[in-house]
């Protein structure tokens, strides 16, 4: 009933990004054929890929341009991958020219559709992705073309889509934001945003599905069934709909009009173009001649509510323009979907209205209002920390028991509770610290050696307070009309300020490292592995007067995020430390190196061998066909062998005692293994970064640390993400200018996030769209 032109509408927007987003080659270059191709892989690839050598067991000599076989597709498929990512041919070969590399990539992918085989086209546009463009050219300081950002709709986040839901239930009284406050009716976002490795709200991941689609039309229709009724009743701000209502069949023309344009105004704040004014009035009167006027109502709203701006931010040239600034509409949408996750407030409205976003300087006006402003929520701006560093990958991180408890001597440890949850609220606490003072902020969060412990907990018990307090004044209050005694200090009024359970809080203790007197018998009993001697006393009253920090840490265990429990956790795997991940984390966010996939013929596990270290076990990937990739990860991830895989600062680290275990399990098959402490490792090196100042050994996690901290290298990595981010796309070499100029902004600003954010969104990268030239064979 309801599935009409803006659902084709909002699928041709679709379909129209995705146009844009793969017009990546230059429409001028000349198509290549076979012979083309087989020329190419007879120079660059048959010497490492031939009949007389194979690595890696693949051979191309053999490879027909021709064969639609499954056996040569799944080759050719290969070829593709590698050529692509740019590690093939090797660095020591002859390499292809860029032209020759892209010619030979469109004819292979073209082969592979013709033969049914899929090539993800979104692939290199994935953050993930941001890195291959190369840094020393972005930096420059030459401009490569004019910046600006393909037209794009970009789907809206959970709370962006929720935001525009919850003004509107809120201002008629709908109850549709909770579930259990209208007949049962919910209103739920139809899509979310999973936790993963690479930034989540990134506009080339935009794929919405029919069921989302088909979920976003329901909401739409529990809306509008609920909004109209109210409308019909008055006292609210539709003056002209609800007279619309009245008219029915008798509205005039220019009723019509004029509730189409008020109603789309107060939901989207939309001025219609005379074409789609026309086509949804037109709809709108045959619906009220042919139906009764409630129910024709209903059907427009649920037509308005259905519009692509209330699942995407639709950012276009103005008009047939092939570049332009955004129009102040799109503006004001994207700088508040960009920062605080929301619909515009109406300050950003009346300045798109007033005609003050029509050049950069008006954009910085409301840019710096909104991040100076402590009373506007700005989400987006912790997510991006919890994206970029990906310690809130520790919520996903389960321990296994196994790896919880275990016997060291007659000595047993036994975490009795593992709520990583825990983990990132902490860090989310140490960074918003940072962020209060603004200065130095990518510094200071690695290297500081203050931390938080147990926010949740605490914040939890201030809620509890507020509670209370809440209902001491109600009950004060119902009192004083009743003319009744009231007494302040009553018991049910006080806190019963009880230290976290019996469980969580030594388990937290021995994690971040603090003992203190009241919990002396933590170090004594049985139940745990002495911390060094050196460990700060923390003690509950000093905990909770403190609100849970900013602590400073036991001396000379933690030194900023990537030595905080959520980091370590989230850089983990479920029984063991994830060296590889920590150093390939290392090695693309604050090198800004590449690290291609697991080729799907590497077997990736480590040897079984609970009685041997961590870095005794990657010995497998120091083997030739394995080292050239894990080189430039294995060494940077191994300097966190100081904390284990539930980040607990250690001095040596635990093993099995392989003799010890069998012989215990000889007499009693249900033994916890028995283990010892052997030394480790924590050295490693850091080559190929770009930077001569970077590149060689370090000594460990602080001496590392301390090395990127000043690094200016890093700090330019930082600011590739913080682009990536709030642009939603990959840099492209005709941005450098503007990633300069940001660099320059946090710089200038003593390393202020809120100038760097500034620069980002007051750019041309930011305000202008353009309409790109599609290459040759795109889809």
């Amino acid at each position: 009933m309801y599935m009409n032109t803006p659902v084709n509408r909002a699928l041709l927007l679709i379909a129209a990004h995705c146009l844009f987003q793969l017009g990546f080659a230059n429409a001028s270059e000349a198509v290549a054929d076979g012979t083309f191709v087989r020329s190419f892989l007879d120079t660059h690839c048959i010497s490492c890929h031939g009949e007389k050598k194979s690595k890696g067991d693949v051979t191309l000599h053999k490879l027909s341009t021709a064969s639609k076989a499954a056996t040569d597709l799944s080759l050719w498929k290969k070829v593709f991958e590698q050529l692509e990512s740019g590690e093939m041919p090797p660095e020591e070969s002859k390499q292809p020219t860029s032209v020759g590399r892209q010619q030979a990539l469109i004819w292979i992918k073209n082969t592979l559709k013709a033969g049914g085989s899929s090539v993800d086209e979104f692939r290199v546009l994935a953050s993930a992705h941001g890195n291959w463009v190369d840094h020393d050219a972005l930096f420059s300081g030459k401009a490569f073309g004019e910046s600006g950002t393909p037209g794009r709709v970009w789907r809206l986040t959970p709370g962006g889509y929720s935001s525009i839901i919850i003004r509107l239930s809120k201002e008629w009284g709908l109850g549709l934001d909770n579930p259990r406050s209208i007949n049962g009716l919910s209103i739920r976002v139809p899509w979310a945003l999973a936790r993963k490795w690479d930034f989540q709200d990134y506009s080339a991941a935009l794929r919405l599905t029919e069921p989302e689609l088909d979920h976003h039309l329901n909401n739409c229709i529990q809306i509008a069934e609920s909004m109209v009724p109210r409308i019909a009743k008055g006292g609210g701000p539709l003056k002209k709909v609800q007279a619309l209502l009245s008219a029915g069949k008798t509205a005039t023309s220019e009723q019509v009009e004029a509730a189409v344009i008020e109603m789309f105004d107060y939901v989207l704040h939309l001025q219609l173009e005379p074409a789609e004014l026309r086509k949804y009035s037109q709809a709108l009167t045959a619906d009220l001649q042919s139906r009764e006027a409630t129910k024709a109502v209903t059907r427009f709203v649920v037509q308005v509510l259905h519009h692509p701006e209330m699942l995407f931010r639709v950012e276009k040239p103005v008009g047939r323009a092939t570049r332009s600034l955004m129009s102040p509409h799109q503006l004001a949408r994207s700088i508040a979907f960009g920062l605080t996750d929301s619909e515009p407030d109406p300050a950003l409205w009346q300045a798109a209205a007033e005609g003050k976003l029509t050049s950069g300087a008006g954009v910085q006006g409301q840019v710096e209002r909104i991040l100076n402003d402590p009373q506007i929520p700005k989400p987006r701006i912790l997510r991006f920390f919890q994206e970029y560093f990906g310690y809130h990958l520790a919520e996903g991180v389960s321990k296994e028991r196994v790896t919880l408890e275990t016997k060291l001597g007659n000595k047993a440890t036994n975490l009795d509770q593992f709520p990583s949850e825990h983990f990132t609220y902490d860090t989310d606490r140490l960074v918003e610290w940072v962020l209060a003072s603004d200065k130095q902020v990518l510094r200071t969060l690695i290297t500081t050696q203050k931390t938080f412990f147990l926010t949740k907990y605490s914040d939890d018990m201030d809620r509890t307070e507020a509670r209370l307090e809440f209902e001491k004044k109600r009950d004060a209050e119902i009192a004083a009309r009743d003319n009744k005694p009231f007494d302040p200090d009553a018991p049910k009024y006080k806190l019963r300020r009880e230290e976290p359970g019996h469980n969580v809080w030594p388990t937290w203790l021995q994690i971040y490292g603090f003992v203190t007197e009241k919990d002396k018998w933590h170090k004594e009993s049985s139940k745990g592995i002495a911390p060094p001697p050196s460990n700060v006393g923390l003690d509950f009253e000093t905990w909770y007067k403190n609100k849970g920090g900013p602590f400073d840490a036991p001396p000379g265990q933690r030194m900023g995020i990537l030595t905080q429990p959520s980091w370590l956790v989230s850089m983990s795997s479920n029984f063991d430390n994830h060296a590889i991940h920590r150093g390939r984390w290392i090695r693309e966010r604050m090198l800004g190196g590449r690290v291609p996939e697991v080729p799907i013929t590497v077997n990736a596990m480590l040897p079984e061998e609970p009685h041997n270290g961590l870095r005794e076990r990657m010995r497998v990937t120091r083997e030739e066909y394995c080292w050239k990739c894990h080189k430039s990860m294995d060494p940077l991830g191994l300097v966190f062998e100081q904390y284990d895989h539930v980040g607990r600062y250690r001095e040596k680290e635990i093993v099995m005692d392989k003799e010890k275990t069998e012989a215990e399990k000889k007499r009693n098959p249900g033994a916890l293994d028995v283990m010892k402490l052997v030394p480790f490792d924590t050295t490693g090196t850091i080559t190929d970064s770009g930077d001569p100042k970077l590149d060689g050994p370090v000594n460990g996690p602080f001496e590392f640390i301390k090395k990127l901290a000043e690094s200016e290298r890093v700090e330019q990595v930082f600011v590739r993400h913080v682009f990536r981010y709030f642009l939603g796309r990959n840099e492209t070499l005709a941005d450098g200018p503007v990633l300069v100029a940001a660099h320059k902004a946090y710089r200038d600003s003593g390393g202020s996030f809120k100038a760097l954010v500034a620069s980002l969104l007051t750019s041309d990268a930011f305000l202008y769209r353009t309409a790109p030239v599609l290459a040759k064979n795109s889809p």
